[in-house]
């Protein structure tokens, strides 16, 4: 079985190539088994691929290229198996070639058609014959002398081929360079152009879009002064990717405007105070549900429980007013606690929505340094205060620059909570935890 390669587009399209051999190179390099033109398919690296066989079946392997090797459109990693009618293209949008088996011999051999002597003309046979003597003196002399001009000749084009064959592979290397070069350049300008047209909300977030375009820049001028082989490429078109998903999430929240959540969720946010033995502690707190004069709120467990003491008190004050009213807690689960409070006609609460997937933002509300920073509240009212953050992985979340403390509702654009600040760092609980939390 011999592997058999058919063009699909570009200047060779349908010509079809086949190796002969059990390891075939594929690339742009005259001595490629299979060549692209070196001038017009440049996606194709000058050694992009192989094809060879291992076992009874072919197998696939990128050799380093700049822009990849695909098969069945996802990228070659490592061998890859080959059947009949299988695409393989070299670079996202490079040329196509068909994989296709051929049992017979791809090259065909001819021998030389086998020489005859030359036919001696019969007066040469039969005419009279020459003396020995004379045949010596008519021919001609050995040549004396001279061979090593044909030596140096010789070894002056061995000389000159080796320095053609140096400079090809130089041309080459500087060639593959240019190439990587120039697409990872590609994927930084798209980067710092979705950057640029940003307009942030607060300056937390103008910091990090800063931070963000000067990020894009070093790199940048890393990329450009640096002869990156295909190891580097790899390697550094992965940091571009994952520096693209963190900057993806600046930009979510440069265009994320808290104040509708704020809004509609404003009216259900509290202030939490805990009196224990030691001290008091104050915190932020979300109403959640409100029946007759019943009204639950929740708030993170840290806050309102010790485990070396009970509190002496709990105090619920709800935005906007100057009025405390008596708390107890009801259950707490998975660093989330829920409080019941008193109030005539209840109180405005906030719909619970599911927690966005990581990355996304989200409205940050609350009461971040509890009473200390509320002034002459007893007279004018607690007023909460808001900003942009953005959900992290392992239930975290980044903040731009604004304080977060314990029991800081999370809310959706809509004002649903979504989930609650319960811990340093800060760390989040879900929505779907506090959830449970309503279910005795």
């Amino acid at each position: 079985m011999y592997a058999q390669f058919t063009h699909l587009d570009g200047p060779r399209a349908g010509q079809v190539r086949a190796a002969a051999k059990d390891y075939a190179t594929i690339g742009r390099h005259p001595e490629c088994d299979i060549q692209f033109g070196p001038d017009s398919d440049l996606e194709v690296s000058v050694q992009h691929a192989a094809v060879f066989k291992q076992g009874g079946d072919f197998m696939v392997r990128d050799l380093g290229s700049t822009n990849g090797t695909f098969l069945g459109g996802k990228r070659v990693r490592g061998d890859r198996p080959l059947t009949g009618g299988d695409i393989l293209r070299f670079g996202p949008t490079g040329p196509r070639l068909e994989f296709s088996i051929s049992d017979a011999l791809p090259v065909t051999i001819r021998p030389e058609a086998p020489t005859v002597p030359a036919r001696t003309a019969r007066a040469e046979i039969f005419g009279p014959k020459t003396r020995p003597t004379e045949r010596l003196r008519t021919e001609p002399a050995a040549p004396t002398g001279g061979g090593w001009k044909w030596l140096l000749a010789g070894l002056l084009v061995v000389a000159a081929g080796t320095a053609i064959g140096l400079k090809l592979r130089v041309d080459h290397r500087r060639d593959e360079t240019a190439a990587r070069q120039r697409v990872l350049m590609a994927r930084l300008q798209e980067i710092k152009a979705r950057l640029d047209v940003l307009k942030p909300s607060s300056a937390g977030i103008q910091a990090r879009v800063d931070e963000a375009r000067r990020s894009v820049e070093t790199l940048g001028a890393s990329i450009m002064s640096t002869t990156i082989g295909p190891d580097d490429a790899i390697r550094l078109g992965e940091r571009i990717a994952a520096d693209s998903a963190a900057h993806r999430v600046i930009s979510d929240a440069a265009g994320f405007d808290p104040a509708p959540a704020a809004t509609a969720a404003g009216a259900a946010l509290a202030v939490v105070v805990a009196e224990f033995p030691d001290g008091v502690r104050t915190g932020s707190g979300i109403a959640i549900r409100s029946q007759g004069d019943t009204v639950l709120v929740v708030t993170a467990a840290a806050l309102v429980r010790d485990s070396a003491a009970t509190p002496r008190a709990l105090v619920i004050i709800f935005n906007n007013h100057s009025i405390s009213h008596r708390a107890t807690l009801v259950r707490n689960s998975g660093g989330a606690a829920l409080l019941r409070t008193e109030l005539h006609d209840g109180n405005p609460v906030a719909a619970l929505a599911e927690t966005p997937a990581s990355g996304r933002p989200v409205a940050v509300a609350g009461f971040p340094a509890g009473l200390d920073s509320l002034g002459d509240w007893r007279n004018a009212g607690v007023r909460f205060r808001m900003a942009t953050a953005s959900i992290g992985a392992g239930s975290t979340l980044t903040t731009y620059g604004f304080p977060v403390s314990l029991g800081m509702a999370l809310l959706s654009t809509r004002g649903e909570l979504v989930g609650v600040v319960t811990g340093p760092g800060p760390v989040v609980t879900a929505s779907a935890v506090i959830r449970q939390l309503l279910t005795p």
